[in-house]
């Protein structure tokens, strides 16, 4: 039976790039040009090339939002997003305020900018971000929805007011600037850590400011699983969840599996019951749900 530290590094990988079957060329040619050629990337102005969207986005005073799919294998994730999302009326009109940039890993050789997903700091696919006129990542994670791309790209265009005012020392201005940009995911955990030091905020407000450092130590911790060993990483996810602090919903599976994992290890049955119930309310498939009782079994019956 595989081990639970072995299932958890599993997970942990869920997300990261499939690696390429050999195909030829001109095998690899064709699924580029099939893919970029499907229906959802006519319904709005998609652009392939990088450096256009960067002119038109200079141009223009608009955002990128950059979408990363693939071609050189089956991406079920990106068809749903494509086909949902992507596809609907309400993104086609909501499209005409952003410069719309799909980049398509193919592995083609010669293609421009083939490994633009990792120089931007992401992993997996699909992959939405918004970006500035230079190409910068702005906004790394926004919703899935068109609500919450309209309500990114409106604070995007509240930003460069906000900072000549807080620039010039309005300390209401400066407290919306480190709300804004919090809210976009632009600052690092240090940053927010130093910048909250010099504005009042109220529950409310600080509340979104606690809830973000949370998603963001996670999400830390997600991307340093190979690097600290499994084990490391649990415990420390195990820390967070004792505590009360708990991640967004898009990080809420990877934080609650490894707490699962943890608490199996440790004889916890009060945190492997917790961690159970609610990777339950989440889609799983049945060979994951099978095994997490089997943890939970074990977080019950005492430490191993």
């Amino acid at each position: 039976m595989m081990k639970f530290s072995r299932l958890a590094v599993c997970l942990a990988a869920l997300c990261a790039v499939a690696p390429a079957q050999v195909k030829s060329q001109e095998q690899l040619v064709a699924m580029r040009e099939e893919k970029l050629s499907k229906t959802v990337f006519g319904r709005a102005e998609w652009t392939a090339d990088f450096a256009a969207a960067k002119n038109q986005a200079a141009e223009t005073g608009k955002p990128i939002l950059a979408y990363f799919t693939r071609s050189y294998a089956q991406c079920g994730p990106c068809d749903a997003i494509e086909s949902g999302l992507l596809s609907s009326p309400e993104f086609v009109e909501f499209a005409k305020s952003v410069v719309l940039f799909v980049h398509c890993t193919s592995h083609v050789e010669g293609d421009a900018n083939p490994h633009l997903l990792r120089e931007k700091g992401f992993v997996s696919y699909p992959t939405l971000c918004f970006m500035d006129a230079d190409g910068n990542v702005t906004v790394r994670a926004p919703q899935r929805d068109v609500a919450g791309l309209a309500a990114v790209a409106s604070r995007l265009g509240e930003l460069e007011q906000l900072r000549e005012l807080a620039g010039e020392g309005d300390e209401d201005a400066i407290r919306r600037l480190l709300l804004c940009e919090v809210e976009l995911g632009m600052l690092t955990r240090a940053q927010i850590l130093e910048r909250r030091k010099n504005v009042e905020l109220d529950e409310a407000e600080g509340a979104r400011i606690e809830q973000a450092l949370v998603d963001l130590e996670v999400r830390e911790l997600r991307t340093k699983t190979r690097e600290l060993g499994v084990d490391a990483v649990s415990d420390k996810i195990a820390e967070l969840a004792r505590a009360g602090r708990r991640p967004s919903p898009d990080g809420a599976q990877f934080f609650w599996q490894m707490a699962l994992n943890h608490a199996a290890k440790n004889g916890d049955a009060a945190l492997g019951q917790l961690a159970f119930d609610t990777l339950s309310d989440q889609k799983s498939p049945p060979q994951l749900r099978e095994r997490n009782r089997v943890l939970l079994e074990q977080a019950k019956a005492g430490k191993k």
